[in-house]
């Protein structure tokens, strides 16, 4: 009855073994997955920043045209040419619409770059888990073998192939003696 409680136990400690290395693999698995989600999202994100950042560029330019087109209607109703002071507010009118519209771009390209960051760190944090997988396989591997060794040596008769059990211990008595009491 030993052995079979023996055999019993073995086998329960390679199982358990092996459906914590398949969960651990499942879990690496899964985290890698959402790690490759979390990188195209961020990347679609950088895309959109960009393409945000030049619509709304777009606009500020039309708003730009219709305010100097504005100031020059105004300027004619008045009976003013447009020479002198005229043509300075005039072109400074286009010279801060048009800083405005770079500062825009510039800011979807600084959330873009973030974006772009942050998507190489997702793929990095995949790859990482990727890699880990093998590790955790390995590492359960191992688990399981000291699992089952450990439960096998728990009962009596055990040897581990190493020679039969003694049920009288070995004593050295000093230097001349024999081994054995």
């Amino acid at each position: 009855m030993p052995v079979a409680a023996a055999v019993i136990s073995i086998v329960a400690a390679v199982a358990g073994g092996v459906m914590q290395t398949v969960q651990a693999k499942q879990t690496a698995r899964a985290q890698e997955d959402a790690a490759n989600y979390n990188a195209k999202v961020a990347g679609q994100q950088s895309a959109i920043a960009k393409d945000q950042a030049r619509y709304d560029a777009e606009q500020i330019r039309e708003r730009n045209r219709r305010v100097i087109s504005s100031q020059r209607a105004r300027y004619a109703a008045s009976g003013i040419t447009q020479t002198g002071s005229v043509l300075d507010v005039k072109r400074d009118s286009e010279i801060q619409g048009e800083l405005e519209v770079m500062n825009r771009i510039y800011q979807g390209d600084l959330q873009a770059a973030g974006s772009n960051s942050q998507a190489n760190l997702f793929r990095m944090e995949a790859s990482q888990k990727a890699s880990s997988q093998g590790l955790l396989t390995a590492a359960g591997a191992i688990g399981t073998v000291s699992s089952a060794a450990g439960a096998a040596s728990t009962y009596p008769g055990f040897t581990g192939g190493y020679g039969t059990p003694s049920s009288t211990p070995k004593i050295y008595d000093g230097p001349n003696a024999a081994f054995g009491s």
